[in-house]
């Protein structure tokens, strides 16, 4: 009777398990082209809405989705002017207000998302972007050297992620995703990863892998005085280094090497730049270019873990 008992519970428990794996219909694996933009500087990915395909700027550093108004009409979204109370952004000189569209039930070809998106119908932005509204709901794999992405709705099994540099990570509500850096020999903490922001200025010599805009003096001594090495200093931008710049209002240390996360990162800039920005805070950005650095980027969302192949 006992045993009958143990065995019941066994197949019990057995069947609780199968009955909460996700059916093999459930998961997919897409492998897709992507693009990099040379005028924008940006990773496109397709997306497909209403059977058409459209290529969308990949922007983790944007909480959520934005579709300018020449793709709004392409696609034919709805908007919703009901929705457009937390849209009201301030910049360009004047206050302007965006709608949300009507939502979408499913973006990476036929993929259903768990949660539907409404875009953000903005006429001050260049690019259309997914953000992290959409990114979090799937598991993505880019390799740079091939220009090919994989995404899923499932996690990825990829031999020897330990051997990536690893970046946990953290979502933040209307502010895209979060991460902390050891600089040198000191951790700075709550930059934005952001796959959507090259800043370049013109400089071909460096990398701006780091750009740091901050509203006051203060916060900005801050930041600098936590980096290893003397910031500040009126240099050439040949062998490292620093430069200043008054007429674009920032600072900007040039390195042959630094440290971050256990990386060293040649002939990069992490600095201080004046923003041309709609946002009026103080932030601080990994660009595009530090993303770049390496091979291949795996965004694991399920347990919020961004992994870098050197």
């Amino acid at each position: 009777m006992k045993g009958m008992r143990i065995f019941n519970m066994m197949a019990l428990v057995l069947l609780m398990v199968c009955c909460n794996r996700s059916h093999p219909q459930d998961a997919r694996m897409l492998e897709l082209e992507f693009r990099f933009d040379s005028v924008n500087r940006s990773i496109l990915v397709p997306i497909k809405i209403d059977s058409v395909n459209y290529w969308f700027m990949f922007d983790t550093g944007s909480g959520g989705s934005v579709i300018t108004d020449p793709d709004l009409n392409k696609i034919g979204l709805k908007v919703n002017r009901r929705d457009s109370a937390l849209a009201v952004w301030k910049g360009y000189a004047k206050k302007h207000f965006s709608y949300y569209t009507e939502p979408v039930s499913s973006l990476i070809f036929d993929t259903p998302l768990k949660e539907n998106v409404k875009f953000l119908a903005d006429t001050t932005v260049g690019l259309s972007f997914i953000g992290c509204d959409v990114i979090n709901q799937f598991y993505w794999w880019f390799d740079f050297e091939k220009f090919k992405v994989k995404t899923s709705n499932t996690n990825f099994i990829i031999d020897g992620l330990k051997d990536w540099i690893q970046i946990p990570f953290k979502i933040v509500k209307y502010k895209g995703m979060k991460v902390d850096l050891k600089i040198g020999s000191n951790w700075i903490k709550n930059f934005t990863f952001d796959t959507g922001y090259a800043k370049n200025e013109g400089i071909d010599s460096a990398d701006v892998i780091i750009n740091a805009y901050f509203r006051s003096s203060r916060e900005a001594g801050k930041f600098h005085s936590k980096l290893d090495g003397k910031l500040g200093e009126i240099t050439s931008i040949i062998d490292g280094g620093f430069t200043t710049s008054e007429s674009r209002g920032g600072e900007w240390p040039i390195f042959d090497t630094i440290k971050i996360n256990g990386y060293v990162f040649k002939n990069c800039i992490v600095g201080t730049f004046k923003d041309e920005s709609i946002f009026d805070e103080s932030r601080k950005t990994i660009t595009l270019a530090f993303v770049r650095y390496f091979r291949q980027m795996y965004i694991d969302t399920g347990k919020q873990i961004i992994y870098l192949k050197p």
